[in-house]
């Protein structure tokens, strides 16, 4: 049961220090990354992202909602080698609507507010990534897998 709380408290705060993350979507086998600011929920069962419309990830997406977002804490000095950590973040993603696009739409505001004419923008998609599991990497192959419930 430790290992699981102390793996949240890492999570929880690596979410919190990380304000954008490496998004991987895929498509007909072909992958494709891209950079995104994201914010997340407290309870660490949703990420949230947003896109314009007329983007690889979001026609990604649409065909295939397994994606994974990765963060890490590293700092491009000798010292990553030994103490950098990142995290993989699994999930489904949606576009989402209604009171759930509202909520996404006031995390992400309260987030990056120098987001604010894109995230208003007629063009923006909000998406929730439901997270099924978060994979921790320590010195390159110390892996914690932290599985999450499914969100309520």
């Amino acid at each position: 049961m430790q290992k699981n709380q102390d793996a949240k408290v890492f999570v929880r705060d690596l979410l919190r220090g990380q304000k954008t993350g490496v998004l991987a979507t895929c498509n007909n086998n072909v992958p494709h990354l891209s950079v995104v600011g994201f914010a997340f929920s407290e309870d660490l069962k949703r990420i949230f992202f947003a896109t314009p419309f007329a983007t690889i990830k979001f026609k990604n997406i649409q065909q295939n909602p397994s994606v994974e977002l990765l963060l890490d804490n590293r700092k491009n000095i000798a010292d990553d080698f030994s103490s950098a950590v990142a995290c993989a973040c699994a999930g489904l993603a949606t576009e989402i609507s209604g009171d759930s696009r509202d909520f996404a739409h006031q995390l992400m505001l309260e987030r990056h507010p120098e987001l604010v004419d894109f995230l208003r923008s007629p063009t923006c998609s909000f998406i929730e990534i439901c997270i099924f599991r978060y994979s921790i990497v320590k010195r390159f192959q110390e892996v914690t897998d932290l599985f999450m419930e499914e969100p309520e």
